[in-house]
């Protein structure tokens, strides 16, 4: 072979490969984000809101029921996981003459953006009634799971364990989205390292 088509050769193929390598950086980036977006896409859809809903009822039940029983996570019955992935939590303490309710929604096993956490978070507050403005809110840094917290008295614990959670539909569920874009401009979080 003459040593100039060698050269252009071995040219050629370090340039063959480095395009090679960024295509398949490109697709891999490319695969990434549709997998995200439909990821993003399941656990926003009207489905998925109505599918919390139902399961908020269950984990509200529970915690009613156990108290402040040991938190089990293998098979405790306030931690469930809906369809899309989303893990709710929910635990209530008595202090005092007070009723501590706590609840946290994360993806297990993924960082939870903060626009999925503070979504579902208000979204729980809103089918248990509770207003916004009594929830200490917050986020842990490094698992970004999100958390709530809000008190009750005697007398309004009462009230709220008589109080069902209610299924919801497509028109509830856009109020929902509209009330969460201005309420989300008021809330404060505060980050747990």
């Amino acid at each position: 072979m003459h040593p100039f088509i060698r050269i252009l050769f071995t040219q050629l193929t370090g340039i063959c490969i480095v395009m090679m390598t960024w295509i398949f950086i490109a697709l891999l980036a490319a695969g990434v984000i549709v997998w995200r977006v439909s990821s993003y896409r399941r656990i926003f859809a009207d489905r998925h809101f109505a599918d919390v809903a139902r399961i908020v009822a269950q984990v509200k039940a529970a915690a009613l029921e156990h108290g402040d029983g040991e938190y089990l996570p293998a098979d405790d019955p306030r931690a469930r996981i809906t369809t899309a992935g989303l893990a709710l939590v929910y635990t209530i303490k008595q202090r005092d003459d007070r009723f501590v309710h706590h609840y946290s929604v994360s993806i297990p096993g993924r960082v939870t953006s903060h626009a999925v956490g503070e979504r579902f978070i208000l979204f729980v507050a809103t089918l248990l009634g509770v207003p916004f403005d009594i929830l200490a809110l917050s986020r842990v840094e490094s698992s970004t799971v999100h958390h709530a917290e809000f008190q009750l008295s005697q007398r309004e614990q009462s009230e709220f364990a008589r109080q069902s959670v209610p299924e919801v539909t497509k028109v509830e569920i856009a109020a929902f989205l509209k009330e969460f874009h201005e309420a989300g401009k008021e809330l404060h979080w505060m980050r747990v390292k």
